[in-house]
């Protein structure tokens, strides 16, 4: 963690085992998320926004366009590799092929912003390697180039 956060110094396999027990306990109402998501963000130990991407990712299918300003405030606070890959990967996917017309236009301004980690996102690069043929060329060339020349590049391929 290279000093960034605090943290408890669990590993990600026993948090998410840990998760996946609590999970098979207990749940949560749709309405619980968003705060459930922002109590977890705000802790300082790095183990807490792990089980915030696992609740997140969980139950991805219950976010909708409004929660994209949280995945956003996520993104951009304490962040991390594997916070920004969590959300590329799993989480953007979703939203992206559930809000078409309104994911695009976020992850354009995130493309403009001066926030590496929202930049990342934004290529929608790692999601997309699912994709395999359905790889939105045009989102991902178009964003190449927008950071091409980007005093942010070396930062972004190394981050």
């Amino acid at each position: 963690m290279k000093n960034n956060f605090k943290f408890f110094g669990l590993r990600a396999p026993l948090v998410k085992e840990v998760f996946k027990n609590f999970i098979s306990y207990y749940s949560i109402q749709q309405n619980e998320l968003k705060d459930l998501i922002t109590y977890l963000w705000v802790k300082e130990e790095r183990e807490y926004q792990m089980i915030a991407i696992l609740f997140l990712n969980h139950y991805k299918k219950w976010l909708r366009e409004e929660d994209l300003t949280l995945i956003q405030y996520c993104i951009s606070h304490k962040s991390w590799w594997d916070s920004v890959e969590s959300f590329a990967t799993n989480i953007l996917g979703h939203d992206i092929n559930t809000y078409p017309r309104c994911i695009h236009p976020i992850t354009e301004q995130w493309l403009k912003s001066n926030d590496i980690s929202l930049q990342r996102n934004s290529l929608l690069l790692l999601f997309q390697l699912k994709y395999k043929t359905n790889t939105n060329l045009s989102i991902l060339f178009n964003s190449i180039l927008f950071l091409k020349d980007s005093s942010s590049k070396k930062r972004l391929a190394g981050h």
